[in-house]
């Protein structure tokens, strides 16, 4: 009679569980270095303009000859207009995180390590700016310097900083007491020396953390303004300007609403999933 199998030893055990548990971080990266490259080259791989209009060729369903996922109503290639939004899309939240990041992480980097009224300044300024909703805000800034991409990203900039001013500087608060940076400050090393040196490299990660969520959310009002008609102003090829445009044949013709959708859906879930699987990598409770 042959004897049962032996189970498989601790370690590999342990490294299969951690394959398994890195394997959507894996797929959703790789999903969005597809999604980047596709927006960088959509001029060498979109079969064509994405304002080519061609009426003759309108509201053709997905498949058909030329044109791989169907026409709008004024005859625009999908596919077309899906990568060329991408373009759009990881342009302003790329940018939004880099800028947000910047300004929010000086800030509370100043906020945390200077109590008393820099501390104050900056995180009532915060409060000031989150007690109007942000639609509302955007509708302001929009209406006051028109529609157009760097207005939009202005406005997100505004809206986002706050989340890493206030992520980092209670981080801050926690460390600007602690043993190495009396240590440093008793040496003789200045503000500036201890907060670059000693301060920033322990809270790199909590804005990396914070900067993965920050450009989906960057990219979801981008989506959400376009589709209201505050964002970036047509003919230009946006997700939530698609969904606009076409939310009146979404029962004659779903394709025109449901691949813009669903790019958008696949952008925002693999930033999500991307962003937990960097807070759990952090997190050493979290660490096998």
């Amino acid at each position: 009679m042959e004897s049962a199998a032996a189970p498989a030893p601790a370690p590999a055990r342990a490294r299969l569980a951690k394959a398994l548990r890195n394997l959507p971080a894996l797929v959703a990266a790789l999903l969005l270095v597809g999604a980047v490259a596709l927006a960088i080259f959509a001029p060498f791989v979109a079969p064509h303009a994405p304002d080519a209009v061609n009426l003759a060729r309108r509201l053709l369903p997905p498949g058909a000859a030329g044109d791989p996922l169907g026409t709008d109503p004024l005859g625009r290639d999908v596919l077309s207009r899906v990568l060329f939004g991408a373009r759009i899309s990881l342009l302003v939240g790329g940018v939004t995180m880099l800028v947000a990041g910047l300004i929010g992480t000086c800030a509370g980097l100043l906020a945390g390590y200077f109590p008393g009224a820099v501390d104050d300044i900056l995180m009532r300024l915060g409060d000031i700016v989150l007690s109007f909703p942000f639609l509302l805000l955007a509708l302001i800034v929009v209406a006051a310097l028109g529609p157009s991409v760097r207005n939009l990203i202005i406005v997100l900039v505004l809206r986002s900083w706050i989340t890493y001013g206030r992520v980092v500087r209670s981080q801050v608060v926690e460390m600007r007491e602690v043993e190495f940076v009396e240590a440093a400050r008793a040496l003789g090393a200045g503000h500036v020396r201890i907060l670059l040196k000693h301060v920033l490299p322990r809270v790199a990660g909590v804005a990396v953390v914070v900067a993965s969520f920050n450009m989906a959310e960057a990219i979801v009002y981008e989506a959400s303004l376009s589709f209201l008609g505050a964002g970036v102003p047509p003919p230009t090829a946006t997700w939530g300007g698609m969904l606009h445009d076409n939310l009146l044949y979404i029962a004659t013709a779903w394709w025109t609403i449901v691949f813009p959708a669903a790019a958008l859906t696949l952008v925002i879930l693999a930033l999500n999933v991307l962003g937990d699987w960097i807070r759990d990598a952090l997190d050493p409770n979290l660490r096998l």
